[in-house]
């Protein structure tokens, strides 16, 4: 599982497939949108951008002076891909952990 600490910048590198094979991801709308799993909130939309077209790798982000503001505990990224005719392509869900910040900084 994915683990963070509150306040460090989320950057997430992965892949879009079904059975293995990766999404045709040309031309659609990708959107990211963070939520706590244990207060069921909305915490942020996240930026996602794609790497690799042919291998339908993406990679979101959120910076760490908005991953501060997260809940700790258990989180879900819901990752949506659109094509332009309106028609889903990708519904997934992947979950990760926020880790309360001990370390203050001077």
């Amino acid at each position: 599982m994915i683990r963070i600490k509150q306040g460090a910048d989320f950057d997430f590198v992965g892949q879009l497939t079904n059975d293995k094979v990766p999404y045709p991801l040309a031309g659609v709308t990708l959107s990211a949108d963070c939520r706590s799993a244990v207060y069921f909130e909305f915490e942020q939309h996240m930026e996602i951008t794609i790497v690799d077209l042919a291998t339908a790798l993406v990679r979101i982000r959120a910076v760490g002076a908005d991953t501060k503001k997260w809940h700790d505990g258990l989180h879900l990224i819901d990752v949506r891909a659109v094509k332009p005719d309106g028609k889903v392509l990708v519904s997934n869900t992947v979950p990760f952990e926020v880790l309360q910040t001990v370390t203050q900084g001077a």
